[in-house]
């Protein structure tokens, strides 16, 4: 298999070329809703001739129709009464045209509304009637399925924005909504915008190009504090420089907007790179979840990273009822550990020992089994209803992001392993308003632990089952800003403004369940530089980290460690 050095691992269809045609009149409503302040545009919502968006005098649609991807003016019929929520009523307002428009979903839309009780104007285009309101600072507007032609690789997003701030008219980018791009399945980019005011309304741009031959793209809105208004999607290809260029095919490892992905060093052929994203259990955000390097020789993984913010947790930290252990979709299953009943798909099973495709043997000489361990714990991505599952919370039980955890005596009297106790501080004490980063990952120094997959219990093994190897450690190493509420990027940052610290356990596998000596916390603590010196500098982790943040920790530094390191 051909290993590609990307970080996120997609797969991209590609179709025939093609070329935008020209768009189709969107139907306006014979009512006219009353515009405070002013008067409504004449024929509202109607593209017609290209003109010039820095005239406020012409208010007549300002792209050729030629170039038209999307216009989506939400017009289709009048909102009447109450507003309605875009994710449930969104067929009935949207109005959307252009040659890529054909498959638009806004069915991921949170927290937004269609209202028609302040219409936009001024602004070139400007269609009066309906617009979109984000009402929270958890709103958004997405709008999914965007087919982009495979010909013309830049684009102008555009739309109207009307934001009250402290009773005034105000529009800055970073403070009032962010605009992101996503493409297939990879995770979101933020994209840089303009906007220039029209009396009461901007008008937004953003110009951006798209590398490679992604041909769906999806695009949000995200509201930045609440009390802001949109109208007049659109999407055109441009002849302008873009302002950033986007490659969802194979992105450079040291992109900001990923900074928990390890840079590779030293690669392999065994090497599987695999990203997984999903919906948010509450507002419905498609966020990545994990991105993953998995050993399709060892079958099992080298390291798990991922992201810890509030939004994960709106499911809590709820567990399913039943572990729903499942084959990654993205892996054969030839390349990755069988560990999950061959009935995956009937969860909930009424039984999970009905069949052995289900754990790993143990080794010889231990006298117990291996515990299917998470690198990234559910509770991290909690499903908030246990007899549903969330995408989000799946996608932790695959064997992607499941290691062979050796039974261990407990650190405290409540059962808690220091690892469970790492675990338990980062969403108890560290998480922040900030997004917290975490690499959670495997070391293999002895390829002679050798245990077998499609087994359960009494090591029987069956046909399907493969060779599996146990790490001889695991480690997990995390990265925040000190303050926790800088609302910067990481590379942003200057390297007293960021910390990081890790932690190595190493995995017995001679433990017999009787002898075995508990050490202090304290003696599995490293920095990040020490940690990517153990696993043989093959992976440079946290790669756009300010310089020296990687070479020391401080235990004082992370609320709870001291108090651990010192009751152990």
């Amino acid at each position: 298999m051909k290993i590609e050095n990307l970080l996120v691992a997609l797969c991209v269809s590609v179709f025939a070329v093609y070329s935008c045609s020209p768009i189709e009149k969107p139907d306006v409503p014979d009512s006219e809703t009353p515009v405070p302040d002013t008067e409504s545009p004449e024929d509202p919502g109607k593209p017609e001739t290209p003109s010039d968006p820095g005239n406020p005098d012409d208010n007549s649609f300002p792209y050729a129709e030629s170039d038209v991807i999307l216009y989506d003016n939400f017009d289709k019929v009048d909102v009447s009464g109450d507003s309605q929520y875009v994710n449930q009523s969104w067929a009935t307002y949207s109005n959307a045209t252009g040659c890529g428009a054909s498959a638009i979903d806004y069915g991921k839309s949170a927290y937004s509304s269609f209202q028609n009780n302040f219409t936009s104007i001024g602004y070139p285009g400007a269609s009066g009637h309906n617009a979109v309101s984000l009402n929270k600072n958890t709103s958004l507007l997405s709008v999914q399925n965007v087919r982009i032609p495979l010909d013309k690789r830049n684009f102008k997003l555009a739309f109207g924005l009307n934001s009250y701030v402290n009773g005034s008219n105000e529009v800055k980018e970073g403070e009032t909504v962010h605009i992101f791009v996503a493409g297939g399945t990879s995770g979101e980019i933020e994209i840089p915008w303009k906007a220039k005011q029209y009396q009461k309304w901007f008008y937004v741009t953003s110009d951006f190009a798209v590398a490679g031959d992604v041909q769906d793209i999806n695009v949000i809105v995200k509201s930045a504090f609440g009390n802001a208004k949109i109208d007049d999607l659109t999407l055109v290809v441009t002849s302008d420089a873009p302002s950033v260029t986007l490659d969802f095919t194979e992105k450079e490892q040291e992109q900001y907007w990923l900074p928990e992905i390890p840079k590779v060093i030293n690669d392999s052929p065994d090497y599987k790179y695999i990203s997984h994203s999903a919906t948010t259990y509450r507002t419905k955000q498609l966020v990545r979840n994990y991105s993953a390097c998995y050993n399709t020789r060892y079958h099992n993984p080298m390291w798990v990273a991922y992201p810890c913010h509030e939004i994960y947790w709106e499911g809590g930290y709820t567990r399913p009822v039943k572990d729903p252990w499942r084959p990654d979709p993205k892996m054969s299953e030839s390349e990755q550990s069988i560990i999950y009943p061959s009935n995956w798909n009937s969860w909930p099973w009424n039984s999970e020992t009905a069949d052995n495709y289900q754990y790993w043997s143990s080794l010889p000489t231990m006298s117990k089994y291996f515990t299917r361990g998470h690198l990234m714990r559910s509770a991290e991505r909690g499903c908030g209803n246990k007899y549903i599952l969330l995408d989000l919370n799946a996608q932790t039980f695959y064997p992607t992001n499941i290691a062979p955890e050796a039974y261990m005596y407990a650190a405290n009297a409540e059962g808690e392993t220091h690892w469970t106790q790492v675990e338990s501080l980062l969403p108890s004490e560290w998480r922040c308003s900030d997004t917290l980063f975490v690499v959670a990952g495997c070391h293999y120094e002895n390829e002679n632990l050798i245990v077998y997959d499609a087994t359960y219990g009494s090591n029987k093994t069956d046909g399907k089952s493969k060779q599996c190897l146990v790490p001889t450690a695991r480690y997990k190493i995390i990265m925040r800003t000190r303050a926790g509420n800088t609302n910067k990027k990481i590379n942003e940052c200057t390297a007293d403004e960021v910390m990081a610290i890790g932690f190595w356990f190493p995995q017995n596998p001679n433990f017999d369940g009787k002898t075995y000596v508990i050490r202090p916390l304290s003696e599995f603590i490293y920095s990040v530089s020490e940690i990517e010196q153990m696993t043989g500098g093959t992976f440079n982790f946290f790669p756009s980290a300010p310089e020296g943040v990687k070479d020391s920790y401080n235990i004082a530094d992370w609320p709870g460690l001291s108090d651990l390191c010192k009751n152990q």
